[in-house]
């Protein structure tokens, strides 16, 4: 998964080029790299930064699970600590995705990422009524 190195574009893509690499330590252990060749593990990340780490692993690991079929990602409030340029940024991970032939379904009680999701994804809107 890691190997290929989507996992790493993703991430590269989604920080702004914050980070270099995503891979596994010697124990399996996810960690990122940094350009200075630091290396961290995801407890060490802000909590928006692992919420793109885990994106981006899981578009990876979607899209080889696939091998080149389309699928579908069913998300819940996977970027509620998404700053509006974080937000931004894996809005358009998704939409790509979407217009590769990917359903994705995004479950959020945050205004900004429906709105983000609609304006850099072309996602059609519902919304609930609150129980």
């Amino acid at each position: 998964l890691f190997a290929d190195g989507e996992a790493a574009a993703v991430f590269r893509r989604v920080t702004d080029d914050r980070y270099v690499d995503v891979g596994l330590t010697d124990d399996s252990r996810p960690v990122v790299e940094l350009e200075s060749g630091e290396r961290l593990a995801p407890d060490e990340l802000s909590r928006g930064t692992r919420d793109q780490l885990y994106l981006a692993v899981r578009v990876a690991l979607g899209r080889r699970l696939m091998q080149g079929r389309d699928g579908f990602f069913l998300l819940d409030d996977a970027f509620l600590s998404a700053d509006p340029d974080r937000l931004r940024r894996q809005a358009e991970v998704l939409g790509d995705l979407v217009e590769s032939g990917w359903q994705v379904v995004y479950l959020t009680c945050k205004p900004d990422a429906r709105d983000a999701l609609a304006e850099r994804a072309g996602a059609d809107v519902t919304e609930l009524t609150p129980l």
